[in-house]
């Protein structure tokens, strides 16, 4: 037995010395097998080394076993299933490691089982690379630390060791293989998400061009939409001082009374079915006359608005009644003029108005129209437009925050107390109920209204 005052660590780093010293040289040949790198590259690049490190004072123990199990599969599997199949080189590296750090750390001697079994490793895996030199020196370190009285117990406790790491190894082998597998699905799906991440750019590079093409057509389109609306606005002037206009403007009069007349025949039919109604149900006397209240005011509504039919048709009056009569309502007959003019002359009066279109999409149009310096001032209605959102836009048209309001439909909220002084029709409307409903504001209305007649003349065939 060693006198040392520590004899197993000092054998242990001794031996740990000899294991380093065999052992780099074989990492290294093996490394060199690899064809476009030098062992000295691969082994900076899995320890991380600077460029101009001295790789043999660098690698330690704990080194040769990250080496190992970094490059295990690529060049050091082989070597050792060559050797035995069974045999876990891996492992036991890994071990040498754990001596190692026990011998350089605790400041008291090792455990003698724990140095007999390091030493039997460190022989072991440098007799599996052939470095029987180096190996005969670590056996010659055990035995004389150790004699030969206890070699039997040595040699049991070795195969008892041996036989725990052989079952973790196994343990460690299945789990290598689960790994493997997952390994296998995982690279399947980067390559799938690859393959998909390509169709995808692809698409999208299309899409870009597609992008780029629109945007062009849009250009080109609009550049073709400007000229054709400046020829269309020359041949609209021309169109306007035709002399067919008069007999234009009497052809649409006569169907307006037509009109007027079967709504007039229907009126007078529902109040006979009134009468009737009322004589089988024999009504109360505050019945009667709340109903008779109800269609007396139909009734005088209706000749209000055959007054206005009726005035529309004189002759070629621009003015009805003309400035120099009294009336609460006149109609100003500007069909076939300017729009987009005659709106934005209206608008800079900055007096309160209502434009009626035809549909959602004339008002669009018209807000275009007008431009965004005006079209800030107007605000929007149509049959979607519930009471509240009505109600808010004729708020904000009495508090002056709005000066018009553009609508494809008559409305629920308006009442005389909004005093909106003109009534614009861009368009002819389908029915004479809807145009009736659009008109009843301006006869209720508490002070002057106007009727601007501004839609397209429609001129017939001579």
């Amino acid at each position: 037995m060693s006198k040392a005052k520590y004899p197993n660590r000092d054998a242990l780093r001794q031996a740990n010395d000899i294991y380093l010293d065999a052992i780099y040289p074989f990492v290294i040949r093996c490394l060199d097998k690899v064809k476009g790198a030098t062992a000295e590259e691969l082994i900076k690049n899995a320890l991380r080394l600077a460029p101009d490190d001295d790789i043999e004072e660098k690698v330690e123990i704990s080194d040769i076993a990250h080496l190992v199990r970094t490059y295990w599969y690529d060049f050091f599997e082989g070597h050792f299933d060559a050797v035995d199949r069974h045999y876990e080189a891996r492992s036991a590296i890994g071990l040498i490691v754990e001596g190692r750090n026990r011998a350089s750390h605790r400041p008291w001697d090792l455990d003698p089982e724990f140095t007999r079994t390091q030493l039997f490793l460190i022989a072991e895996v440098l007799g599996k690379i052939n470095m029987s030199d180096a190996q005969r020196e670590v056996e010659v370190i055990r035995e004389e630390l150790f004699n030969d009285t206890t070699g039997q117990l040595v040699t049991i406790a070795v195969e008892d060791e041996k036989a725990k790491y052989e079952k973790s190894i196994s343990e460690l082998e299945k789990c290598l293989t689960a790994e493997k597998e997952k390994n296998k699905k995982l690279s399947k799906e980067v390559d799938d998400n690859a393959a998909e991440l390509d169709k995808k750019k692809e698409e999208l590079e299309k899409r870009s061009g597609q992008l780029v093409s629109m945007r062009l057509s849009e250009k080109k389109n609009k550049k073709q939409f400007n000229s054709i609306s400046e020829k269309l606005k020359k041949l609209q002037e021309a169109h306007n001082t035709c002399d067919e206009r008069l007999t234009a403007i009497s052809d649409q009069l006569t169907s307006t009374e037509a009109e007027r007349d079967d709504y007039k025949g229907r009126f007078e039919t529902a109040s006979e079915q009134l009468d009737e109604v009322n004589e089988r149900l024999s009504l109360t006397s505050d019945q009667f006359l709340a109903v008779k209240a109800e269609r007396d005011t139909s009734t005088e509504h209706l000749t209000v608005i055959q007054r206005l039919l009726t005035a529309s048709t004189i002759s070629d009056q621009s003015v009805y009644p003309p400035l120099k009569t009294d009336s609460a309502v006149r109609i100003l007959d500007r069909r076939g003029t300017d729009k987009r003019s005659y709106l934005l002359e209206l608008l800079e009066q900055e007096q309160t108005a209502i434009i009626y279109v035809q549909s959602e999409e004339r008002i669009d149009q018209l807000l275009t129209l007008v431009g965004p310096e005006k079209a800030d001032v107007i605000g929007a209605c149509n049959e979607r437009t519930s009471e509240t959102e009505e109600a808010e836009v004729f708020g904000k048209l009495e508090k002056g925050e709005l000066i018009a309001v553009v609508s494809n439909t008559a409305f629920s909220t308006l009442a005389s107390l909004h005093c909106v002084e003109h009534f614009v029709f861009c368009h002819l409307t389908p029915g004479l109920d809807k145009f009736f409903k659009q008109c009843e504001p301006a006869f209720t209305s508490e002070g002057n209204a106007y009727l601007h007649l501004i839609y397209e003349v429609i001129l017939s065939k001579t």
